[in-house]
C-alpha cells in the first residue's frame, strides 16, 4: 500500500461515523476485541505461507484507528449528555449565549444555546454544553440574534432514545448536532442582556445569508423562494 496514511484517515472517519450507532462501552469493547484479534490471526496464517505481512499489519493499524474514532465520538457524545442529566426534569435558570439563528416553526421558535451556568435552588454550577431552547411563537415575538447573552427559566428534558427498531431517534439526531437536552420557556422567563458575545466571523456570515434570503424572497415566487431558503 503506497498511501497508508490515507487508509488510516479513512478508518478514523469510519470509526467516528460508526460511533453514533453504539449504545454502550461493552459493544465497543466487543468490536474492538474482534478487530484486534482477527488481524493477528490472519497475520500468522499468511506469514506461514510466505504472504506479504505488510497487508496484515496495515489492517491491524487501520483497525486501531477505527477503534480510536468510534471510542472518541461515543465518549464525547456521552460526556455532553451527562452534563445535563443531574438537572433532568428540574426547573432551573440557564445562562449562556444563543448559538444559532431562530428556527421558526408553525407555532414555536427554536434556538441552540451554548450554556455557561445552571442555577438551581441549591447551587450555581458552571456547565459548558449545548441545549435546544424552545419558546412559543406569538405576534409579539422578538427574534433573538446569534451571540446574544441570554438567561432562561424553564424545565430541562433529556430526549428519549427510539424504542422501535428503525424508528426516528430524536436523541441521536440532536446528539449529532452536539445537543443532548432541551428546555422550554415562555417569553416572561427569558432575559436578554443586550450584549453580543458571538463569533464575529459567524455574525458576518449570517448577515450575508440574511441579505441573500431577502433578495431571493423579493425576486422569486413564494414557493420557489421557500425551496431555496430552506437549503
Amino acid at each position: 500500500m503506497k498511501r497508508p496514511l490515507t487508509v488510516f484517515c479513512i478508518a478514523l472517519i469510519i470509526g467516528i461515523m460508526s460511533g453514533e450507532f453504539f449504545n454502550s462501552y461493552i459493544e465497543i469493547a466487543i468490536v474492538s476485541v474482534v478487530l484486534l484479534t482477527v488481524p493477528p490471526f490472519l497475520f500468522k496464517k499468511y506469514y506461514n505461507k510466505n504472504k506479504d505481512k505488510n497487508i496484515i499489519l496495515l489492517v491491524l493499524l487501520s483497525s486501531t484507528f477505527l477503534i480510536i474514532g468510534l471510542t472518541e465520538i461515543f465518549y464525547l457524545n456521552n460526556l455532553n449528555e451527562h452534563k445535563f442529566i443531574p438537572f433532568s426534569n428540574q426547573y432551573v435558570t440557564i445562562t449562556g449565549q444563543i448559538n444559532s439563528e431562530p428556527d421558526i416553526r408553525d407555532n414555536k421558535i427554536l434556538y441552540e444555546i451554548k450554556t455557561n451556568k445552571i442555577i438551581t435552588q441549591k447551587e450555581i454550577k458552571v456547565v459548558k454544553g449545548n441545549i435546544l431552547f424552545t419558546t412559543l411563537k406569538t405576534n409579539k415575538n422578538i427574534f433573538y440574534e446569534y451571540g446574544s447573552e441570554i438567561s432562561i427559566r424553564g424545565k430541562i428534558s433529556i430526549p428519549k432514545v427510539a424504542t422501535n427498531p428503525g424508528g426516528f431517534n430524536y436523541s441521536r439526531y440532536l446528539s449529532q448536532k452536539g445537543i443532548s437536552s432541551t428546555i422550554f420557556a415562555n417569553e416572561y422567563d427569558i432575559i436578554i442582556s443586550g450584549k453580543n458575545i458571538g463569533n464575529i466571523l459567524v455574525q458576518f456570515g449570517l448577515k450575508i445569508r440574511q441579505k441573500i434570503i431577502l433578495i431571493i424572497n423579493k425576486s422569486l415566487p413564494k414557493e420557489e423562494a421557500g425551496l431555496l431558503t430552506e437549503c
